[in-house]
């Protein structure tokens, strides 16, 4: 494989104008070097003779120069924020109960999880730059490790939550190494491309421009911190053994596969593809043999029936298959979607194993809908009866607990569905809504759903008129979707306090739901007015709702673009969003038709209207997953977005009030003289945290051991109020190395702070 197509395929996709633009190196390389041919190798140039460089080798290094330049400030910023946050993750693991203690006694030393080394940042403060001559190595060993004792458990800020509380912050702050973890991985990947397309486009510019420079242009690459910097693979190597003895017991191998990400694109899925496409070769088939049976016995009212709700549940998976399709076309173009929708990076499906889960599931209903509707299984069950056995095996199948049918997977989808159905209990992701979204297209399950139950209780020879208000069910169980779509606006400007796009986006869905709900209540009034009710109201769920795809979840229309009306950056071509445009507005007023039905197409039945729409919004949802998850691609590049945010436990007020009373308690234990109260009777904040020794007869009588937890818990309260003037790095750091600031400003003596092994000294004097 070519550099170039490799650089394409392995460059994380929200970073790609940050790495070495390659491809327009070669190109100005190209230039100067069709320039050269001519002379051939008898006839050297002008400036072959003076050795001087071409004014189009001068352009070419100028933009080489700005390309490394590029590279080298964002790569600082990268790893400078690594390093941040490995001291937030530190305090993190510290404050944990289980740490603050070995339980444990034959365990090694080098299993101490609390004990990291200190990098150096970008610039080479306070760290170092292993294997690299001439730079100054500043490494320090940090250590947190040094715990009081035996802190009583009402002394522990971590016991004053129940112990589900501690594993739910374990769990966290696991996820937040792995993820972690892999911002790493992603960081050495960005390092190691550049640096092997640096060697590469010199070698190319030696053999065009016949030089031999490449050498020396090399050697100064060294003053570059991505070029000489060891910083990331330190770091790497840290968070190894960090998780190998906190989360495997000292079992490395375990360690390491849990940590990598395995690279799918290196994987072959001939087995996956093969059942996939054999499946989907059987629905077709089985979908063409119901079709015409359904349509040879129309007289069947309890088949006619039969079949269409068979097609109202077959919907969910047609909809699966087209988003396999999605996801294909989102991995050619590079669109990052397992990042946007959360996916675990570490066993998450190919889209081939997607789809040969998908193809098992339809085949498995398709099967039994032939099966049900040809009336091989009247002996099992009614007719009516038939459909709520495939339901209950494909839902217990997607919550079976054994690992089988690639059960992460399963467990991601019975997440979200359940994220979504108790919205306003969880903060609304991306993935919640856009699953949510498809809910909404499959208003047809819905209905279908309602009509099962409706001809479970009553049979096919019950009236099926909708006028009947004992089927009023059908109707509200399609509000479901866009109710909990609501509940995930109302949740979302709850958390962000903004009203808009929340509150316009609820009026949006309030409007969808005004639709369903005046349809069902005209079929059951039969109040003939109310026909013109549901035509203004789906003339302004139609607009409200186009206009809100455009501008909003499609990113087009905007002013002042590259691209007239679209937007600057854009994945397709431009053809493609003006299809969009055209067919989704297309696509949102084709209920029309069932009222231009009886004038337009008397002889076609009501019922086969109504199945083409289902089928048609469908797809119009499969057209609307592309630029969707597209534009919020777009969004994460223009912002650099390629790592999640994970939200770790402890606030910095616990971190904070962890370290103060360890402080003190470690000061009771070990020095008999007494804390004194400060000159206003309170006692002094400074003297008792830090343990600086006081003269008893100056400053008064001892403080009691009540009096000095009141004083952590005002300085705590304190710190809480100035959390927003000090940054996360000097919270996690004071957590890290055991000592605050105290309120009069004045700071340890550093000096004193390590003993000659490296630990931290609790007491410390003051400047």
């Amino acid at each position: 494989m070519k550099f170039a197509k490799r650089l394409e395929a392995e460059a994380v996709a929200e970073w790609r104008p940050k790495y070495l633009q390659y491809k327009q190196l070669k190109k100005l390389i190209k230039i100067f070097a069709e320039k050269r041919l001519p002379h051939g190798p008898g006839t050297p140039t002008d400036v072959e003779k003076t050795g001087a460089l071409s004014p189009d080798e001068v352009l070419f290094f100028e933009t080489f120069e700005n390309e490394l330049v590029k590279i080298e400030d964002f790569y600082k910023a990268r790893e400078k924020e690594a390093v941040d946050k490995k001291f937030k993750i530190m305090a993190q693991l510290h404050i944990l109960p289980e740490n603050t203690k070995r339980k444990r006694g034959d365990v090694s030393p080098e299993s101490n999880l609390l004990t990291w080394r200190s990098f150096p940042g970008p610039d080479g403060e306070g760290s170092s730059n292993s294997g690299d001559e001439g730079v100054q190595s500043t490494q320090n060993q940090l250590s947190v490790k040094g715990s009081p004792k035996e802190m009583p458990e009402h002394l522990k800020i971590s016991s004053l939550r129940p112990a589900s509380f501690t594993h739910l912050a374990k769990m966290r702050i696991k996820k937040a190494l792995l993820e972690y973890y892999r911002s790493l991985e992603l960081i050495r990947n960005f390092k190691t491309l550049n640096v092997l397309g640096c060697a590469k486009i010199l070698k190319k510019y030696d053999k065009n421009a016949g030089r031999h420079l490449s050498a020396k242009y090399l050697e100064n690459l060294r003053s570059y911190t991505f070029y000489r910097s060891h910083v990331i693979d330190s770091l790497m190597t840290d968070v190894e053994n960090i998780y190998r003895w906190v989360f495997t017991e000292g079992d490395r191998s375990k360690a390491l596969r849990k940590l990598r990400v395995k690279d799918l694109k290196s994987k072959t899925f001939h087995l996956e593809a093969a059942i996939a496409g054999m499946t989907l070769g059987f629905c077709l088939g089985l979908i063409w043999r119901l079709f015409w049976f359904v349509t040879a016995d129309a007289t069947n009212m309890t088949t006619k029936t039969l079949g269409v709700i068979y097609f109202g549940f077959g919907l969910p998976f047609a909809m699966s298959w087209l988003f396999a399709v999605n996801c294909y076309v989102w991995e050619t173009f590079y669109v990052n979607y397992r990042f946007i929708f959360e996916f675990n990076q570490r066993n998450n499906l190919h889209v081939c194993q997607y789809s040969a889960l998908v193809g098992v599931f339809s085949l498995i209903y398709m099967i039994f809908a032939t099966l049900s509707l040809e009336g091989s299984l009247d002996w099992i069950a009614r007719p009516f009866f038939q459909p709520w056995i495939i339901l209950a095996i494909i839902t217990l199948t997607l919550v079976f607990p054994m690992n089988i049918l690639h059960r992460q997977s399963r467990i991601w989808f019975a997440r979200v569905t359940i994220r979504i159905i108790t919205a306003p209990f969880y903060p609304c992701r991306f993935k919640d809504f856009f699953i949510n979204d498809q809910y909404m297209s499959l208003g047809a399950t819905f209905e279908m759903f309602g009509m099962l139950i409706y001809y479970t209780f009553n049979g096919a020879t019950a009236p099926t008129t909708l006028s009947s208000p004992a089927i009023w069910y059908i109707f509200t169980l399609q509000l479901f979707p866009g109710l909990w779509r609501s509940l995930q606006c109302i949740r979302r400007y709850h958390d962000s306090k903004m009203s808009f796009p929340h509150l316009a986006n609820l009026a949006k869905y309030i409007c969808s739901l005004a639709v369903p709900f005046i349809i069902g209540v005209f079929k059951m009034s039969g109040f003939s007015f109310l026909w013109y009710a549901v035509v203004v109201a789906r003339i302004v769920s139609s607009m409200f709702s186009l206009g809100w795809d455009i501008v909003m979840d499609f990113g087009l229309w905007q002013r002042s673009t590259v691209n007239v009306r679209l937007r600057n950056t854009i994945l397709f071509s431009p053809w493609v969003y003006w299809y969009l445009i055209v067919s989704d507005t297309i696509a949102r007023f084709l209920w029309i038709l069932p009222l231009l039905q009886p004038k337009l197409f008397p002889t076609i039945p009501p019922i086969a209207i109504s199945m083409t729409l289902w089928t048609l919004e469908a797809l119009r949802r499969f057209q609307w997953n592309f630029f969707r998850v597209e534009y919020e691609h777009v969004n994460n590049c223009n912002v650099l977005r390629a790592i999640a945010d994970v939200q770790l436990p402890f606030t910095a007020t616990d971190l904070f009030y962890q370290d103060m009373v360890e402080t003190i308690q470690k000061q009771r234990e070990t020095s008999p003289e007494p804390a004194s109260p400060s000159s206003d009777g309170v006692g002094s904040p400074a003297s008792s945290v830090v343990g600086e020794d006081l003269d008893e007869e100056e400053y008064g009588a001892e403080l009691s051991y009540e009096q000095q937890l009141e004083m952590v818990q005002k300085s705590a309260a304190d710190a809480d109020r100035q959390k927003e003037q000090r940054s996360p790095m000097q919270d996690s750091k004071q957590a890290i190395s055991g000592w605050s600031s105290p309120p009069g400003g004045r700071r340890p003596n550093v000096s004193t702070m390590f003993n000659k092994d490296g630990q931290h000294k609790r007491n410390t004097s003051m400047d």
